[in-house]
């Protein structure tokens, strides 16, 4: 995904004056037949952490990805919802800047973001350390009784 994310930010600075626009969509947990797929194989500790941005409706998703794509001055990142915006603002690094107030935004906003994401980052790791011990105790559950 970084990877992604520095081509097109390469892209969006060498196609300038090309009339040639970039944009990277983030979409998030997308309610479509393929989400219901991925949820049956989905680990324990990964469900737990997707489902604090929610489930989006399918159409939504694909009406803002396109209406941002196709305005006169698009954006380069497409994100959707609070925790979109700030991951956007906190990994927005040397990204090109499409307005003013995204600019603003970034330079104003990154510290208290980077301080809410402790808390978001506190919470993952609390969730993925339950999921841990538990797998753990149903391990160590079937070995001994494996050796009764």
């Amino acid at each position: 995904k970084k990877k992604t994310k520095n081509e097109g930010s390469s892209g969006s600075n060498n196609s300038n004056g090309n009339d040639v626009n970039i944009s990277l969509a983030y979409p998030p947990d997308t309610k479509t037949p393929g989400y219901e797929i991925e949820m049956q194989s989905k680990p324990e500790a990964c469900r737990l952490i997707s489902e604090s941005g929610g489930v989006w409706d399918a159409e939504v998703v694909g009406k803002k990805m396109v209406n941002e794509a196709m305005s006169p001055n698009p954006s380069f990142d497409i994100y959707f919802g609070i925790d979109g915006w700030m991951l956007v603002t906190l990994t927005s690094g040397m990204n090109p800047v499409t307005s003013l107030v995204d600019a603003i935004y970034q330079v104003a906003m990154m510290g208290l973001h980077r301080f809410v994401s402790l808390f978001y980052l506190m919470d993952f790791g609390r969730i993925t350390q339950r999921c841990h011990d538990t797998e753990n105790t149903c391990v160590e559950n079937e070995d001994s009784s494996k050796e009764d």
